[in-house]
């Protein structure tokens, strides 16, 4: 992993444990017409690094995800991210990487700090433009993916947060090689409950 991104998950995770600490020792505000939302939506935005192997290591990510359960035992979570780099770094024009996900997930808490964590399914499609048009090629996959983030309560139904995924066991096949579109990821997520 790379040095700067294992200190940011290392600094989530400590986050991630002092707000577990946070709500099981602060009860959650009370505001008055408040009431935790078991539904949200949410946007998604950060960066990601691709394995070695694949021919652009890092991408900006833009995604929405639909998720229930929090107050709950476990909820459900369900999502489309996207990833493109407009000029690559290994003999490519650039890539996308397109995901569609669905899993489960347990939020923390309903106070004003709500940790997250989450696992699930991912159906990935890659595509790389090599240089000068020469040629384009594109593949698709299954891979299983793992989240652990933390959402801070701006209102009683916004919250912004981080989280940090990882996406494991792609196995693409582009331009007669083979490839996989495992990743770390960060990024920022701005939830709305509904």
């Amino acid at each position: 992993m790379p040095g700067a991104l294992s200190g940011v998950l290392l600094l989530l995770l400590l986050l991630l444990l002092l707000s577990l600490a946070s709500c099981s020792a602060v009860p959650a505000p009370e505001v008055e017409g408040a009431r935790v939302h078991s539904r949200q939506v949410a946007l998604v935005l950060g960066g990601r690094k691709l394995s070695d192997d694949f021919p652009d290591d890092g991408q900006s990510v833009l995604g929405l995800e639909f998720a229930t359960g929090t107050g709950k035992p476990i909820g459900v979570e369900l999502g489309v991210q996207g990833g493109a780099t407009d000029e690559g770094d290994n003999a490519s024009d650039g890539t996308v990487v397109l995901e569609a996900y669905g899993g489960v997930r347990k939020t923390f808490g309903t106070g004003s700090v709500r940790p997250v964590l989450g696992v699930g399914l991912a159906a990935i499609h890659a595509g790389v433009r090599t240089d000068l048009g020469a040629s384009d090629d594109h593949d698709s996959s299954l891979a299983g993916y793992a989240h652990v983030g933390v959402g801070f309560m701006l209102s009683e139904s916004i919250s912004l947060g981080l989280d940090a995924r990882g996406l494991f066991g792609s196995d693409l096949e582009i331009l007669g090689a083979d490839f996989d579109a495992d990743y770390e990821q960060l990024t920022l997520v701005l939830a709305i409950g509904i």
